[in-house]
């Protein structure tokens, strides 16, 4: 008897949905004989990490198949699941194309609190809407729905991609005080008052090691030097394999900007896996993932931040204590078994469910213009505005009102005004909000 199929739906596999996607599936495929797991990806990869990581280990994966071959594998397949972060390309196959019979689950992989969010009406659609951070239940934008619906409609599994190639590290520590970070360096996720922070810690021999994409450094840059903390800053641009990084640090400084989108926060649970010990701020996710002086150390602000790394630096027995308590911890509650053990049950659910027909329309409109709007919540009154002004005479509230939004939005990517535009340049509306906020981004 042949194994029930489960095909996942994703714009693409970079960053960290293609290690999770790339990583449960093949440990699915390999070690299971509930489910087999195949992969259709919307677009053309920028990095194929992943998915030739997938297809060596036996996985089937799509790249950009023709509609025609994706509307035959999703009538076939026992259950459909969208991997969905607000991309541009899954929006409109959406609501153009994912509308046949079928079981559907949506994946998301963003907190829905703030832009891309996510509304009552999209997790009432599917069979299934399963979040990737228990931090989802507390948005302010569910409260429409009931307690018990909620829970009916949802699921959590953090969508943890495993620690393989992590094991075995141990840590190497070099002369100094090395505080790390891993992960985007744009202020729409990291801290925009980061500097600030670095600025209390006050130890003269401390480095903070900054691995990510430099491209997006500068700000960081400008506003180390008016702080006078710059000699303080190390920047290793973006590493493929950062094992030999991580080796090297004494903590894990994780600050993030209160309203960033992130869920599982996979460069987190790899620094705590190695046995860094983190500090993170008492916010969005990460409050579910790190435990105050037991597997980390959870800060309030600025000042309880200095004093944190400070007791870090001066307490190397606490470190280590802290560092084996997260390494155990997460390779125990966040493998890449339990992330798909608590898929494969949730699959077992819904195998006795009615296949049946989807509009997402009545949750992303009809045009890219609404696409957009859609997850934005309360952001939409100021595109809302943006329609009807007079450029001339109102240019300098355009700019004023604009620096009051998100920082996502003003973003070349995130699901932000400027990413649905490259991909829909003739939508008259999104075309016309580019031209009027021109000059100032």
């Amino acid at each position: 008897m042949a194994m029930p199929e489960i095909l996942h739906i994703a714009s693409h596999m970079g960053g960290g949905v293609g290690k999770v996607l790339a990583n449960a599936t093949v440990h699915a495929n390999s070690t299971s004989d509930a489910y087999v797991h195949k992969i259709i990806c919307l677009e053309e990869p920028e990095q194929r990490q992943f998915i030739d990581y997938a297809q060596n280990n036996g996985v089937s994966v799509k790249i950009k198949p023709p509609l025609r071959e994706i509307c035959e594998d999703m009538s076939v397949a026992d259950i459909v699941q969208v991997e969905w972060w607000h991309h541009p390309v899954m929006a409109e196959f959406m609501v153009r194309h994912l509308t046949q019979k079928m079981r559907l689950v949506i994946w998301s992989h963003n907190s829905g609190h703030f832009p891309p969010v996510i509304e009552p009406a999209f997790i009432k659609e599917p069979h299934c809407f399963i979040f990737s951070t228990p931090y989802s239940y507390e948005s302010p934008y569910l409260r429409k729905m009931s307690e018990e619906e909620l829970k009916k409609q949802t699921e959590v599994v953090f969508s943890s991609g495993g620690f393989k190639g992590l094991s075995g590290i141990i840590p190497h520590r070099t002369r100094g005080f090395r505080i790390g970070y891993v992960g985007t360096l744009n202020p729409c996720k990291l801290h925009p008052k980061f500097v600030e922070y670095i600025k209390t810690v006050n130890i003269g021999e401390a480095t903070f090691v900054m691995v990510g994409d430099s491209t997006d450094k500068r700000w960081i840059e400008e506003l180390a030097q008016e702080h006078g903390v710059t000699e303080q800053l190390e920047f290793k641009g973006y590493i493929q394999g950062i094992s030999q990084e991580l080796r090297q640090m004494d903590v894990f400084s994780y600050i993030l900007n209160p309203k960033h989108y992130g869920t599982t926060e996979n460069a987190l649970l790899e620094a705590m896996a190695v046995g860094i010990p983190p500090v993170v701020l008492n916010q969005a996710a990460e409050k579910f993932l790190v435990r105050h002086m037991d597997t980390g150390i959870v800060v309030e602000d600025v000042k309880s931040y200095g004093q944190a790394i400070r007791f870090l630096y001066q307490n190397p027995e606490e470190r280590k204590r802290l560092g084996d308590n997260a390494s155990k911890w997460v390779k125990r509650e966040l493998s890449i078994e339990k992330t798909v053990a608590k898929l494969h049950d949730i699959y077992d659910s819904l195998l006795n469910k009615e296949k049946r027909d989807f509009d997402f329309c009545t949750v992303f409109g009809k045009n890219p213009a609404d696409w957009f709007l859609s997850c934005l919540g309360d952001e939409r009154s100021f595109f809302y505005w943006l329609e009807n002004i007079n450029e001339a005479t109102e240019k300098n509230e355009v700019q004023r009102r604009w620096l009051l939004t998100s920082d996502i939005l003003k973003e070349k990517n995130k699901s932000s005004l400027f990413h649905f535009y490259r991909y829909y340049p003739k939508d008259s509306r999104l075309s016309k909000w580019v031209q009027l906020l021109q000059g100032h981004c």
